[in-house]
């Protein structure tokens, strides 16, 4: 028995990779305050996308792009509302350093477990289609 090969391998209802991957990503953007979101978002869209792991890891992935593309939105917009315009120089180095690489770690958290949780959305997606429910 081949998971991902077969009528388990279809999208199950249509949706493409990207309206998969904006519903994932929609779902991480909201929920990203409880851990493991990005999991959760990669797996609803793995799930609606319905193929083999490699989909549902291309699936996943792109969701996590789609979350990490509106917490950068979201960040810039809260910048946006401070007081004073910031200038590049305007943050000490080391303050820059911490912002920068913790703004690094979070996109890398979120794409790898939305990319994990894509693959096991997909996989549930053909066990459910397996099972015929």
């Amino acid at each position: 028995m081949s998971h991902g090969t077969g009528e388990a391998a279809t999208r199950r209802d249509g949706r493409g990779a990207p309206l998969s991957a904006l519903a994932g990503g929609l779902v991480s953007f909201v929920t990203i305050f409880l851990p493991l979101a990005p999991v959760v978002g990669g797996a609803i869209a793995g799930y609606l996308r319905a193929g083999d792991a490699r989909a549902g890891a291309l699936t996943g992935s792109l969701a996590g792009l789609v979350t990490v593309l509106l917490l950068a939105g979201l960040a810039s917009g809260v910048l946006a509302l401070l007081p004073v315009p910031l200038d590049a120089g305007q943050f000490p180095d080391p303050l820059g350093l911490v912002l920068g690489a913790g703004g690094v770690l979070l996109a890398a958290y979120v794409l790898v477990l939305s990319t994990v949780g894509g693959v096991c959305g997909s996989f549930a997606a053909s066990e459910v289609d397996i099972m015929g429910r």
